[in-house]
């Protein structure tokens, strides 16, 4: 008599428990009522194989596809990875409605939010591993709607703007943050946006010792200008350069045509002019001296 194997494969897996059982999820077939591991590999897909075990699940089903309670995920050393109430859980298919928050491995929480049918809904959170607050942003129907913040690590604000269906729209602005007290709340970049492409005036600002941000002394030179650009749908039009003096050093005013690219000198005097084709230098420089 030939033995039927079974649809099931149930095994004792003693650096997760010496209790709960990990299973075939694949073969849609498992007991009810019954807490149950799943494994996953790195990859995401589900698997047996114990050296490739990445996380697994602890789930409990009251019902064939219908987990009873939060599902808990697990990195394969034992922390939390995240808790998600589950309406529906299949080998293929799942539904969320309720609380989502995932961990990161040393305990703090990585993102906090709320789905409904499986879509980001109401305030959404996404923290650094040491705990800090990275974003924050408001879903409607799974679209990132209104106003975002996000910031650095040090807990200075990073960046400010708005989203519009899941697109940045309107203004942005960065901010500095090198350690320094005097730095933060500096701003470093303003950018228009439209429909999530930039789209108008971008502004950056010069910084003393710019090419070594990290310098304890670093202090910024009172927000003025580096560079102007001027987009339209991602793309630079034009361009304007100044110095800390705030005297224009460079000036292309078309990139999208033939045109001349100018550097200035400080006292505004043409220093050279070189052709361009799409911001790009086609053709001779022509240099100038310096008559003030």
């Amino acid at each position: 008599m030939v033995v039927k194997k079974l649809f099931i494969l149930l095994f004792t897996i003693s650096t997760f428990s010496q209790e709960i059982p990990i299973i075939d999820f694949t073969l849609g077939d498992y007991p009810i009522n019954k807490k149950l591991k799943i494994g996953f590999n790195s990859q995401g897909n589900y698997t047996m194989d114990l050296d490739s075990i990445s996380d697994y699940t602890i789930i409990k089903f009251k019902e064939k596809n219908i987990p009873e309670g939060e599902v808990i995920t697990y990195f394969s050393s034992g922390e939390v990875k995240s808790r998600i109430l589950f309406d529906f859980y299949s080998n293929d298919s799942t539904s969320i409605n309720g609380p989502y928050t995932t961990y990161h491995k040393n305990g703090n929480i990585y993102e906090s939010g709320f789905l409904l049918n499986n879509k980001l809904y109401g305030p959404y959170t996404e923290n650094y591993e040491s705990g800090t607050t990275k974003f924050l942003l408001n879903y409607v129907n799974g679209l990132a709607q209104g106003k975002y913040t996000s910031y650095h690590e040090s807990g200075a604000v990073s960046s400010t703007g708005n989203y519009l269906n899941d697109l940045a729209e309107g203004k942005w602005t960065f901010y500095f943050d090198s350690g320094n007290k005097e730095l933060l709340g500096t701003v470093q970049e303003i950018g228009m946006y439209k429909d999530g492409l930039l789209d108008g005036e971008y502004f950056y600002y010069y910084y003393e010792n710019e090419d070594d941000l990290s310098v304890s002394d670093l202090k910024a030179e009172g927000g003025e200008l580096k560079f102007i650009f001027l987009y339209k749908n991602d793309t630079i039009l034009s361009e304007k350069q100044f110095d800390l003096s705030k005297n224009v050093i460079y000036e292309n005013k078309n990139y999208s045509t033939n045109n001349d690219a100018i550097f200035y000198y400080p006292s505004g005097s043409v220093r050279s002019i070189t052709p361009q084709s799409n911001g790009k230098s086609n053709g001779v420089e022509k240099v100038f001296f310096d008559n003030t």
